[in-house]
This record gives C-alpha cells, sequence and structure tokens, in this order.
C-alpha cells in the first residue's frame, strides 16, 4: 500500500492558493484566519488536511457572502500578476532576457541596478554587460598584498555595456585598485569611470596609438586611418 502524503505547515500564501483551487475565490479577514487555525491543526495526513480544510470553508460560507462572477475574474487576475509583482531571488528578469539580449551580454554580468548598492530600479535602470577584459596598472596605483603571498595589481577595467532601453552598445570602463585606511587595503572599485559610444571608443583607441607613436619614436603608422 502507497503511504499517504504527511500533512504540511501551511502559510497564508499557501492557504490562499489552496482555497482558489477549491472554492474558486478566497475567503477574507476573520474566514480566512478560521481556517488557517483549521489548516494548521493536527491531521493524519494532507489529504485529511485538505478535507478538513474544504469542510470548514464550506460551513464558513454561510457567513460568507458568494463571490459575483466579476469578483471570481478580479481574484484570478490578482493571482495571474503575483508573480510579475513579486520576482524571487535569482529569478530572470523578463526584460534582461528578452529576445534582445544581444550575443554579447554575459548573464553574470546582467546589471539589475544603475550603481552598485542602489535599492530601487527600474527597466530603464537594468543594462547588459559584455565579460570585462582587465589592464594591469602596476606603476602609480597601489596594487595588494594577500595572505597567502600573491600580489593582485589595480586595473583599468573594460566591457561592452547596453541598456535595456538603449538603441546600441557602448564601451565603459573604469580604475579598480586598493588604498591604505586605518592600516587596512580597502578595495577602490570604479573610479574614473567612462561610458563612449562606438565611434567614441574607436577616436579614443586610435588617439591612444597615435600618443604612443609620438612618445616613443614610433613610425609604424598602426593608427593612420
Amino acid at each position: 500500500m502507497a503511504s499517504r502524503a504527511k500533512a504540511r505547515r501551511f502559510t497564508y500564501d499557501d492557504l490562499r492558493d489552496l482555497l482558489f483551487t477549491l472554492l474558486g475565490f478566497v475567503p477574507n479577514g476573520s474566514a480566512l484566519k478560521q481556517l488557517y487555525k483549521v489548516a494548521n491543526d493536527a491531521h493524519i495526513d494532507l489529504s485529511t488536511q485538505t478535507d478538513a480544510i474544504h469542510t470548514a470553508a464550506c460551513e464558513l460560507l454561510g457567513e460568507v457572502k458568494p463571490p459575483t462572477s466579476a469578483q471570481r475574474n478580479i481574484a484570478a487576475f490578482k493571482k495571474d500578476m503575483t508573480p510579475q509583482l513579486f520576482i524571487a531571488a535569482n529569478a530572470p528578469v523578463d526584460c534582461l532576457e528578452g529576445p534582445d539580449r544581444p550575443y554579447w551580454a554575459s548573464k553574470d554580468g546582467d546589471q539589475r541596478v544603475f550603481d552598485s548598492g542602489d535599492r530601487v530600479a527600474d527597466r530603464t535602470s537594468m543594462s547588459w554587460r559584455s565579460e570585462a577584459v582587465s589592464v594591469p596598472l602596476f606603476a602609480t596605483y597601489f596594487g595588494r598584498w594577500h595572505d597567502n603571498g600573491t600580489f593582485e595589481t589595480a586595473r583599468i577595467m573594460a566591457d561592452v555595456r547596453q541598456g535595456v532601453a538603449d538603441a546600441s552598445p557602448r564601451i565603459g570602463f573604469e580604475r579598480h585598485g586598493f588604498k591604505q585606511v586605518d592600516g587596512k587595503a580597502v578595495r577602490v572599485s570604479g573610479e574614473a569611470h567612462y561610458s563612449l559610444s562606438i565611434d567614441e571608443a574607436a577616436n579614443l583607441a586610435r588617439a591612444l596609438l597615435l600618443l604612443v607613436d609620438l612618445a616613443t619614436g614610433a613610425s609604424d603608422e598602426s593608427a593612420v586611418a
């Protein structure tokens, strides 16, 4: 003989879902509180528990005015909206996962807020990011010695980024490193931040190569259009 499912502990949300399935609506107020008590009384198994909830709900129907068709439709609508009103932790966000996701975007790089530490966001503050590339800065910016003896340099980090409401991507880059505060190495993140259009980034790259040629006396014309 198959074993019966064990009785469970109901939250109010669990109870509302079950009542909507059983009745087509959810009683509120004192009726819901009474049914919550019934649900969490001792029951020998889940089937007996469900039957007890259903029976108690039917007995209370004499005190609870049955909903109209319009009210039932509203209740169904509210249930449909709940997954969109409350997005679970680490669950996909539709505007980031839609068909417009760029081929270069890394899911690990998705930005759900405009700035790190923000607690509020809307669609226009979210963006896609590519995997970052890093260039070490060793000469004039502080790196850090770690306890295991390794040394981590400061760096410039760059990536491709695009806001979900933007028509085209940009190139972002910023400096990361360390500073010493009260004898402790404190990480410095996102200083000297710039975000350039693709054309602006291409012009800057060309200008930097020309300046390198000028500084070193090179004449390979690698940056000449």
